[in-house]
């Protein structure tokens, strides 16, 4: 053996070459988005095949059909080649519909919002608190920045309840919902910054109405028993994976946990992987206030609470006119 060679222990393992590993893993990742893709493509379809058998008059005259959609293969291996691929699908469909109601989904159809458009007049205004130049709304605040007499303009909603929201502190207020919530019912909600948590008293309080995934013998609103004695519902603000780390708090145990009905986002931050049900904070809020509608109110729901969606409303459609290309739109432009 020669003086400058070294001999290996035993049980030693040679690591791995770490661009092996690399590739082994960004396959396997470009494997999930394509199967993803392929739900999408699929979910697509059947949208313009109900699309196409609500307008025969159109479809007679001008004599053209459904494009047949092949699934994507892994021979796609990265980013760039799968929105090519999802181009071309997108290119087969020849009706003359526009993407914001049909890729996108630009508009929050069937709802009573209040008119919002005159928000996009407005210019940057500084915060009268925290003296901060911001368009819009200060989120941080959650003040609404509007003209002086404009401010009649910004709905204000009244609940049978108040809304507790736990914000996870890593999470910037402009990426969070929840300032929407604190905006138009100021009377009935309430910040707190997580680890922060108020007293709460277990029999008339909702835990966060979040996706089944992290819930452990939960129940559905209609299956709740004690939904008219609710004074208080918990809201989590934060991504899914701080979501879990809080609901194991001890200080959160014994707070009944209720499970939303499947209902579909419109959020634009997108999280890469989450199916379309994961819901933002204030798409739960809304969705929370109108199953509870539906199960204590004799007479049909009358868009009460529809305005809490006002300021989502209008982001959502600010966003697809403006910034139709941005990254969050990319990701989820098969709907």
């Amino acid at each position: 053996m020669s003086k400058f060679s070294k001999s290996k222990p035993q049980g030693h393992k040679t690591r791995g070459n770490p661009k092996k590993k690399l590739k082994k893993k960004q396959n396997a990742m470009v494997k999930r988005s394509v199967e993803m893709l392929n739900k999408d493509i699929t979910s697509f379809r059947e949208k313009l095949t109900e699309t196409h058998a609500r307008t025969p008059a159109e479809s007679s005259s001008t004599d053209k059909k459904i494009p047949e959609f092949k699934p994507v293969t892994f021979g796609h291996v990265n980013e760039a080649a799968l929105e090519d691929s999802i181009k071309s699908i997108m290119s087969d469909w020849t009706y003359n519909y526009s993407k914001s109601t049909i890729l996108v989904k630009a508009e929050l159809s069937g709802l009573k919002i209040s008119d919002n458009d005159f928000l996009a007049g407005n210019d940057r205004i500084e915060c009268h608190k925290c003296k901060k130049s911001r368009k819009y709304i200060c989120s941080e605040c959650g003040i609404a920045l509007v003209k002086e007499n404009e401010k009649s303009r910004i709905p204000t909603i009244k609940l049978p309840f108040d809304f507790i929201i736990l914000k996870d502190p890593k999470e910037t207020c402009k990426k969070a919902t929840s300032s929407h919530i604190r905006i138009l019912c100021p009377s009935n909600s309430a910040l707190f910054v997580y680890p922060v948590i108020p007293d709460l008293d277990p029999t008339k309080v909702a835990s966060s109405p979040i996706h089944v995934d992290f819930l452990d013998g939960s129940q559905t609103l209609g299956e709740y028993e004690k939904l008219a004695s609710v004074t208080n519902v918990v809201l989590i603000d934060a991504t899914w994976k701080m979501v879990a780390h809080i609901l194991k708090d001890s200080r959160l145990k014994g707070i009944s946990t209720v499970q939303l009905l499947p209902h579909e986002s419109h959020f634009w931050r997108y999280q890469k992987g989450n199916p379309k049900s994961y819901l933002s904070t204030v798409e739960a809020a809304y969705y929370f206030c109108l199953e509870r509608w539906k199960i204590m109110e004799t007479q049909p729901y009358d868009g009460s609470y529809d305005n809490l969606l006002f300021f989502f409303d209008f982001f959502l459609k600010h966003l697809t006119q403006t910034e139709p290309d941005v990254i969050a739109f990319k990701r989820r432009r098969v709907l």
